[in-house]
């Protein structure tokens, strides 16, 4: 009876935040609420891009994200995508470049894995984020930096 009482005390402990779910609707609902920004009006763009002799796409702490965020709130449906939507953007401007005779460089600076389950996940022994790797080095960046978190494990 005892053990049967100190583990409701260790379910109640763990469950401590319940008590909050009546004060705010948000609180330990996993979900995602919808919300919106109306004093940040975002628009389209009003004109073409604007190319140089030098032109630069710039990644940075993209934490594994490969999936983008799926989001409906404001600015995630126009302005998220996913590495195949960046993929494929990516070739589009390069094919862009080519066309006009100039350059254009891919670069990240750091932090681009790290943070997701397919980015942290691996074996005992095994590659750091070998399984998202996979999927980036598919891409064609001319520079790239490590971050912070990638540090750790060079």
């Amino acid at each position: 009876m005892l053990l049967f009482l100190l583990s409701l005390v260790g379910l109640a402990a763990a469950c401590a935040d319940h008590e909050l779910h009546a004060r705010d609707s948000r609180a330990h609902t996993h979900g995602h609420d919808r919300r919106e920004y109306p004093q940040t009006v975002l628009t389209p763009p009003y004109r073409p891009v604007t190319w140089g002799d030098f032109n630069v796409i710039h990644t940075t702490d993209t934490h594994g994200w490969l999936l983008g965020h799926h989001r409906s709130g404001w600015a995630e449906p126009y302005y998220s995508g996913d590495l195949g939507d960046f993929a494929s953007f990516v070739a589009h401007m390069k094919q862009i470049a080519i066309d006009k005779d100039v350059d254009l460089l891919l670069v990240d600076s750091g932090d681009l894995h790290d943070g997701t389950g397919l980015s942290d996940g691996y074996p005992p022994g095994a590659v750091d984020a070998h399984e998202s790797n996979k999927f980036l080095e598919r891409l064609p960046y001319d520079l790239m930096t490590i971050g912070k978190y990638v540090s750790r494990i060079v």
